[in-house]
């Protein structure tokens, strides 16, 4: 491609997606920054920041709890350079909005950048190619559900994008250079973590493959096509080593089952996936309910493609088409997975891949078949089959709103015209492009009208800026708040999750996908979102055996917030661990904090000694690793650190490794200094794995420049 082919597409793509996050947030100006992004990732992004920028590895997360170890939580890709990149702006701003913003413009541009790509790769003509990519990037699980509340699953997604557009590079012309950007995409895929996105390139892949050596007959091209991806692999492994290897720790819930064949899409949805209002019901979230966007919609284009285009014809001729048609049977098994398919779950997820075949489909059709026969009865069955797509619409919709009806009627207006529109070069030129951010804008009007029901797609309670925290409460050590989830986030005790992140606060509340089989045993909760479960929490953590103090008190809790009624039952057993200084919020919170000269150096976290006539002295603290005076003593010594047991953990005095053990809850680091052993003791974090695997990249890289040598002296 030209230099001045590729300065035009980057422009366009640059003002496209402008256009598309002007246009999301004049609806809802908290577009990119809802739900799991507030409850999880942006709280998670500003301590990433926060270490990349002291010169660390963010491995750990030290002031996050739960989820706070990053190779066990793969999905938060803390090496990708989008994450990198956006967790340091989330860090140095106070703005909620921002880092999602910019998060959407990375991941908008390279859906579509990708999109066009793959577009040119299968020969359709740059104007198609345009209105390809802009359906693609507009599709609405990855606007609504990716880039506004799962920022992780949009990184995915997008460098999933890449990585097929790499590989059809790299399968239209093998040379250095289409070798080592599909080398590069599909490592920073695998680096996301987003498992969906592995799966759809693997089977991607292999279809083509499979496909291509069926047509041509030729093993020496598959020979060059597959090492990339299979040395990125090797590349990517120690991103998973820890995962792999720390197995029966991790709390990741797995097996086959399809209970209320939860967050699966309906075929209808699917099937009228052309109609930008086609809304279905699935099991979701909060109940069985209709989903106010559409989950399945592809383009507008597509009923014109299926009736004026004959595809048919197309179909019987073209490899390239039958390819693609195949990978839109492939997409749609994939999207309708069980719930639950081994450690994958919630089939949805492919339902963007499944959107972007579709669209391929379409203008690949529209590019390469002939106009159908002519008949005087074509434009009837078109219109009838519109007519029975807003009859369904009609039907999904009844009792909602007025403006949806209006909606739809406008919808099927625009369906019938396109026709009429297609006979026109100047459409064909641009039209097609713009009908995408004209399904946008439909869509957006229809999600806000619905939205004034009280049936919003998803819960988004905002975080405001700067959060009002009452006086005199002990923020030395960690916060513990067991009040759940609140409608309203102003006060300190309204927040959960990782929204203590956001504030740069201590806490023992996170967020964890998978999280620690043990810890989530000492605290029981049932998500991710780590919502405590306050008597059962309050029962295991208020208590120690002899000679340990409470939990509570090793765990450097030094503010428990709770509800009233969690409170009474357990008033007596507060007293003894330490929490006399209680103050009430308004009629129903309490904050319960230990007095402040029990918490001296607890700003630094640092481990509880048994016995508790040792001497030590904490003298740094860093998300990795701590530094700890051990004073002389004659007595064993066993330090239990605020930290969730993991096995990367190590540590040493001098040159005398020690032992490093899960504490009595089998959740914290413990730490054995033998007697007779002072000096300082260092307790690091380090994958574990890594000094088993850390061949494995360099033995990719060393594949890598033999395959570059193959294919220059090849001259593929």
């Amino acid at each position: 491609m030209r230099i001045n082919e590729n300065v035009k597409l980057i422009s366009v793509s640059f003002a496209f997606t402008l256009s598309v996050i002007l246009i999301c947030c004049s609806f809802f100006n908290d577009f990119f920054s809802i739900d799991d992004t507030l409850n999880d990732l942006l709280g998670f992004y500003k301590q990433f920041g926060k270490i990349w920028l002291s010169g660390h590895i963010p491995f750990i997360t030290s002031d996050l709890m739960v989820g706070g170890n990053a190779m066990i939580e793969l999905e938060r890709g803390i090496f990708l350079p989008t994450t990198i990149i956006t967790s340091i702006i989330a860090y140095k701003t106070e703005s909620i909005r921002l880092t999602g913003i910019v998060l959407a413009f990375i991941n908008l541009n390279t859906i579509f950048i990708s999109s066009y790509f793959i577009a040119k790769k299968f020969k359709i003509r740059v104007n198609y190619a345009y209105a390809f990519a802009a359906f693609v990037a507009i599709n609405p699980m990855f606007l609504y559900q990716y880039s506004a509340a799962w920022w992780n699953a949009a990184i995915g997604q997008a460098w999933g994008m890449a990585a097929i557009a790499s590989f059809f590079c790299l399968r239209e012309k093998i040379s250095i250079q289409s070798v080592l950007v599909n080398f590069l995409c599909v490592v920073f895929m695998l680096n996301s973590g987003w498992p969906h996105s592995i799966i759809a390139y693997a089977a991607l892949v292999f279809l083509t493959l499979c496909f291509d050596f069926y047509h041509n007959k030729d093993i020496r091209f598959i020979i060059y096509l597959a090492p990339p991806s299979i040395l990125s692999l090797f590349f990517s492994i120690p991103v998973y080593s820890e995962y792999i290897y720390s197995s029966e720790l991790i709390n990741r819930p797995s097996g086959f089952h399809n209970f209320g064949n939860f967050l699966s899409p309906s075929l209808d949805s699917i099937l009228f996936g052309f109609s930008p209002t086609y809304y279905s019901y699935m099991n979701y979230f909060i109940g069985y309910k209709i989903i106010l966007i559409p989950i399945g919609f592809s383009t507008l284009i597509f009923p014109f493609v299926l009736f004026y285009k004959n595809i048919i014809d197309l179909f019987r001729k073209d490899h390239s088409f039958k390819l693609i048609v195949c990978f839109s049977i492939l997409f749609l098994i994939l999207s309708q997975l069980p719930t639950q398919f081994g450690p994958l779950r919630w089939s949805f997820r492919f339902v963007p891949f499944l959107s972007f075949s579709i669209c391929l489909i379409t203008f690949y059709a529209l590019d390469k078949a002939i106009d159908a026969k002519a008949s005087k009865h074509l434009n009837i069955y078109y219109g009838t089959f519109l007519i029975i797509n807003f009859v369904f619409s009609f039907f999904m919709s009844m009792g909602e709103d007025i403006k949806y009806i209006i909606l739809q009627l406008f919808v099927l207006v625009i369906l019938f015209i396109i026709p009429k529109l297609g006979r026109l070069n100047l459409f064909h030129k641009v039209g097609f492009s713009l009908m995408a951010l004209v399904s946008l804008i439909i869509m957006l009007v229809g999600l806000n009208s619905l939205g004034n029901t009280n049936k919003n797609y998803l819960p988004f309670p905002k975080l405001p800026e700067k959060i009002e925290i009452p006086s005199s409460i002990n923020l030395d050590g960690y916060i513990l708040s067991l009040t759940g989830d609140n409608d309203n986030r102003k006060y300190l005790h309204d927040l959960n999750s990782a929204q203590f992140g956001v504030y740069h606060l201590k806490s023992i509340n996170g967020y964890a996908p998978v999280g620690n089989k043990n810890f989530g045993f000492l605290l029981p909760h049932n998500s991710g979102h780590a919502m405590f479960y306050p008597k059962e929490s309050l029962y295991r953590i208020l208590q120690g055996s002899s000679p340990y103090n409470c939990i509570v008190n090793d765990m450097k809790v030094s503010v428990v917030i709770l509800r009233m009624q969690d409170y009474m039952p357990f008033q007596q057993q507060f007293m003894m661990c330490g929490y006399v200084d209680v103050k009430l919020f308004g009629l129903d919170t309490i904050y319960l904090s230990l007095p402040k000269d029990k918490t001296n150096g607890w700003n630094m976290l640092p481990p509880t000694v048994y016995p508790t006539t040792a001497q030590i002295k904490m003298l740094e603290h860093s998300n990795n690793f701590d530094k700890v005076e051990i004073f002389p003593h004659q007595e064993e010594l066993e330090l239990i650190f605020p930290r969730v047991y993991w096995k990367g953990y190590t540590a040493k005095i001098g040159d005398t490794d020690l032992a490093v053990l899960p504490d009595y809850t089998q959740a914290f680091v413990k730490v054995i200094v033998p007697r007779n052993l002072s000096g300082t003791l260092l307790l690091s974090y380090f994958p574990y794995t890594w000094q088993y695997v850390w061949w494995l990249p360099l033995l990719s890289v060393v594949g890598l420049l033999i395959l570059f040598i193959q294919v220059k002296k090849k001259n593929v």
